[in-house]
This record gives structure tokens, sequence and C-alpha cells, in this order.
């Protein structure tokens, strides 16, 4: 075998590239400034009107002075649309076939693989190309019939061996997990590329839309930004079916009433409202946080309940020596119908929102990538959290999280099991049940604000009842501290 040689696998969309341009050219200039031995092509046409005729596989091949075999997974009037393996060396084609996809939703695209034996520089090299389908159960049925006896178990397929292509799942994923018992990810062994861990999620986007909180201060001449807030606003309210938040906490105002404003539109579909937060919070963060935080959950399920969508809070916990324990969430997303998502530093709360620095990422399926690998990243992002939260993450359970319709009802049922890990939001009604909410309600204002609040004004801004509540909050808060 020669010491080392490149592998190149490469999603050609058509040779369509973000700019709407068809130019097969283009790609064929990629491939050649990588410079690999072995190039793998998934998604090109041939003989198609919609790409002027060309048959892409041969033109690439041609450009590169490169040897290769093209297979078309799907066969039209016109031409077919497939995957193709190049090489500077020889390549002869061992075999070429579909790969199962889902019987019972014929909705689904055909897939297929490419197996051909390499000759390069007087070694051979068994090369299976494929690209697996965008549902994850057919992804599975796609992996194991891949590293079964018609491809990497069969006889004549000795090694050394190479399975790439356009997998459309994540490293850590199940789909993943198949395919490396039996063979080794040699990404992860490449110096100078920055590996991701197991379990990450890399995105497969184009662009990413940065946002940002910054409060106005007396100090410098900065602009007050609140693009988090609008982000959150705009997102919520487009929401079509699913609104998925993951938070430390819950207790921004302008989150909350931009939730009652999408459920009071009744022209619009139902949502499922998912959301996972902590249900206990250190003491003073349960005085000046929780306790909001309660009051709002309990009157957003009061407007589900009138509105006709469902709002489901949930919470985690795991086992110690017998003993259940709550696990503190600390995680800052939002996601909404697995088209978007946002992930970064601003909690839920009014002074991300408006007061402290905070810098967040945001994707959208259609605007940072190709709709489907965008929603389908985002998609298993979402059941990946959720199999977590269920204690399930990596049993191949993963799937059971991924479709929208019916995940509230499902997660209802995990929730219903004494022994799983997700468990519905139970906070501790102690202090709400007691005439501490409305004493502390003017210093809960100081504590999470949404706007700076210069230290002169803080009692100007209190009514001269509140002033009094104030006085007593603090008083009552000084007594509690003491009581410790």
């Amino acid at each position: 075998m020669p010491k080392t040689f490149s592998v190149m696998t490469y999603n050609v969309h058509s040779c369509i590239g973000t700019d709407r341009k068809l130019s097969p050219l283009r790609i064929a200039e990629v491939i050649d400034r990588c410079n690999p031995d072995i190039v793998a092509l998934q998604e090109l046409d041939a003989g198609l009107p919609r790409t002027q005729m060309i048959d892409q596989a041969h033109l690439i091949a041609m450009t590169l002075e490169m040897s290769f075999h093209f297979h078309s997974s799907i066969h039209l009037k016109e031409g077919g649309y497939g995957n193709a393996v190049l090489s500077r060396g020889d390549v002869r084609l061992i075999k070429a076939g579909a790969v199962p996809t889902d019987p019972l939703n014929p909705s689904f695209e055909r897939r297929g693989a490419v197996w051909a034996e390499v000759t390069l520089r007087g070694h051979t090299i068994q090369v299976l190309a494929t690209h697996f389908g965008l549902n994850r159960g057919e992804r599975v049925k796609q992996a194991r019939a891949m590293t079964g006896h018609e491809w990497l178990e069969h006889p004549e397929c000795v090694r050394p061996v190479v399975l790439c292509g356009d997998f459309n799942a994540m490293a850590g994923s199940y789909v993943y997990r198949l395919l490396t018992r039996q063979l080794h990810d040699v990404q992860r062994g490449v110096k100078g590329r920055l590996a991701l861990p197991p379990g990450a999620f890399p995105i497969p986007a184009t662009r990413v839309a940065v946002c940002r909180t910054v409060a106005r201060t007396p100090l410098t001449d900065q602009r007050e930004i609140h693009e988090i807030r609008h982000l959150f606003v705009d997102a919520i309210m487009a929401a079509q079916r699913l609104i998925y938040l993951e938070n430390q906490y819950f207790s921004s105002q302008v989150v909350f009433w931009s939730l009652v404003a999408r459920m009071s539109m009744a022209d619009r579909p139902p949502l499922q409202i998912i959301m996972l937060l902590p249900d206990r919070l250190p003491l003073t963060e349960e005085l000046f946080l929780g306790l909001p935080q309660m009051r709002m959950i309990r009157s957003l399920q009061r407007v589900a309940e009138k509105t006709g969508h469902t709002l489901s809070v949930y919470s985690s916990a795991e086992m110690d020596h017998g003993t259940r324990k709550m696990t503190f969430i600390h995680s800052k997303l939002l996601l909404v119908d697995d088209r978007f998502v946002t992930i970064g530093s601003a909690n839920a709360t009014n002074r991300s929102m408006g007061l402290d620095t905070e810098l967040n990422v945001a994707w959208e399926a259609g605007l940072c990538g190709r709709k489907e690998e965008m929603t389908a990243a985002v998609r298993c992002l979402r059941a990946s959290l959720l199999a977590e939260h269920a204690g399930l993450l990596g049993s191949g359970e993963e799937w059971r999280f991924e479709e929208v319709e019916d995940l509230s009802r499902n997660l209802e049922c995990l929730a219903d099991d004494r022994a799983a890990r997700l468990c519905r939001y139970q906070p501790d009604t102690t202090f709400e049940n007691s005439d501490l909410p409305d004493v502390l309600e003017p210093i809960q204002r100081v504590v999470d604000p949404e706007h700076p609040i210069g230290s002169e004004f803080i009692f100007e801004s209190l009514t001269k009842s509140e002033l009094g509540s104030f006085a007593r909050g603090i008083f009552k808060l000084s007594q509690m501290i003491i009581g410790l």
C-alpha cells in the first residue's frame, strides 16, 4: 500500500452553487485545488434538462483527467441522478446498486451505492461510495445494509477499504456508531484538522448569524443592541408547529408575551411548546427568578388550555444511590419547527434580553444552508437533546424524538415512568404560597431588569406603596439570611 493517499467526498448538489449558478467546471476546480487521489461525488446529474443535459460525472472526470464510474440511483426518462467514484488511478466497477429505503413511504428519494476497486500506484483499494437518506429510520437500514454481507462483509471486499459519502448523520449518532463498529474514522486522526468530539453536531451551514445584547451605559457612547430580543420574538411569532426552549431560567417578559401573542392568533396552526427548565434553583435565584418563572408558566398553561395549544414543561433528573436528584440545566437554546435554532449565552431573562452583554449564534434552514440538510441537522440536534434528558442518548432510541407529530404525548409517556430521567416540572411552591412574592416583587425588578438602573434612581422608579413593599422585602430577606 502507498504510505498515504487522499480521499475527498463532495455532495455537489447537481453542480449548482449557493449563488444558484450551474457550473460543473467550477466543481472540477475545487476538486483540483484539493488534489485528492480518490473522489466520491454525490447528487450528480446525467442528461437531465434541468442541468442542460450535461453528463456531469463525465465532464468533471475528463477535466481532471481521472478515471470514473457513475451509478444512477434515480432513473428518469431523460437521464439519471446519482453517485460517482473518480480516481487518478484505474477504477474498476465491482458493484453498483440500490440501498434500502422505507417501502411504506414512497416519497423518500431512492438511494444507491457504488463499489469500485481503485488501483493506485501499484496498490488496490476497495472504495464504497454512497448517499444516505434524510429519514433516521432509512439511514439505519442503509447503514446496516452497507456494513452487511452485500457490501463491506462481502468476501471480495478485502482490506484496505474506504467507505465515504454523504451519510446525513452526525458524529456520535447511532448511524455513525454502526459504521464505526467496522471502520475507523480517519478524519479524527488527520494532522492539523480540528477533530470534533464524539457527540458533536456539525451544522451543514454556509452562513451563521451572530446576535447580541448590549446595554447603553452612561460611561460610553455604545448604543443599545437588542438583536437577541428581536430574534426570539420573530422566531416565536413565526412558529408553525413546534417551539422548543431549553434554558437555565425563564423570567423574560418579552419571551412570555411573545408566547402569549402567538398562542392567541386564532388563524394560525396549533403549537406544541416544549420547555426544559431546572425546577430547583439556589435560594437567591429561586426567590428572584424562580418565583416569576412559576407564575409565568402557570399563566402560559392557562392560555394554552384556552387557545388549544399544548404546553409541556419538563425537568431532568438522575438516580443517585436510590435518590432522584434534579439536573441543573444550564443550556440556552431556542429551536423552532426544526428549521431554526439559536444557541448562546443569553438566558430567557429580562437581563439577557436588554441589560447584560450576551452573544448568540443562529441558523435557519434555507438561509444558512440547503433547506433539507439544515432541517435534518436541526431535527437531529433536538432529538439528541431530548434523548439526553430522557437518559436514552446512545441507546439507539433517539429516533423516538425525531417526529414532531405527537412529540408532547410521547414525552408525557416518558414522564409517567418514575425510572425515567425526564420528569414534569414540579417547582417547590413553599415560597409561592407565602407573602414573599408580593414583598419581593420590587426587588425582583432590580435583580432582573431589562434596562440599566442607576443606583440614584432605584427609589424614584417605585411608587409610594411599592417603597413600603421594597422595605418589607429587604427586611424579610434579611430575616431569611439570618435564619440560614
